[in-house]
């Protein structure tokens, strides 16, 4: 009789509450941000990563070429893994005879209205092989190129477990010196 009561009114309880609860979430939801329909919230995301999920490069951006091209002489050609200024990217075609060229933004920017047919170039400068000569200009399908940023920061993922470990063999080795390890009484050149 006791137990049935006690159901009784913690039932009651829970149904008196749930109203309160759910008018206090209402309450703040008011003051949080509105996620997107399918739940995700990029402002969110970007500030808890700190936006480094790839973005796309744009004019001016530091590059590191992923391959070579014609690097037998790098004053006039790209060398793998060094690092480059994207200076301009653009497309190129004939009009009426004549060269057109057209400025874009963004690598992946695609191609203009009326360029339709055109080609896109794109001109890489280093300072330590191009300062003597121009820029390197060509397509971006004969050099893969990926911001510094985006480079940096996917090695610094790979880099986090090495760290873990090195820390861990680190603290173990000191617990051993501390608490008299099995290394201690072992002296150079003796057996």
């Amino acid at each position: 009789l006791v137990s049935a009561l006690l159901v009784d009114v913690s039932s009651a309880l829970l149904v008196d509450a749930r109203p309160a609860a759910q008018a206090s979430r209402l309450a703040l939801a008011r003051h949080q941000p509105v996620l997107m329909q399918d739940g995700s919230d990029p402002g969110r995301r970007q500030a808890l990563f700190g936006g480094l999920a790839p973005r796309s490069i744009r004019v001016g951006d530091n590059v590191v070429a992923n391959n070579d091209w014609n690097s037998s002489s790098p004053a006039y050609g790209i060398v793998r893994a060094q690092v480059y200024e994207l200076r301009r990217v653009y497309y190129q075609g004939l009009v009426d005879g004549c060269v057109q060229r057209v400025d874009v933004e963004r690598l992946d920017a695609p191609p203009p209205p009326g360029c339709a047919g055109y080609k896109k170039y794109v001109a890489l400068y280093s300072r330590r092989y191009h300062s003597g000569t121009a820029p390197v200009v060509l397509q971006p399908s004969e050099v893969e190129v990926v911001r510094v940023r985006d480079e940096v920061s996917g090695s610094a993922w790979l880099a986090l477990p090495g760290l873990f470990w090195t820390w861990l063999a680190f603290t173990f080795y000191k617990y051993g010196e501390e608490r008299g390890g099995a290394f201690r009484g072992l002296k150079k050149g003796s057996r």
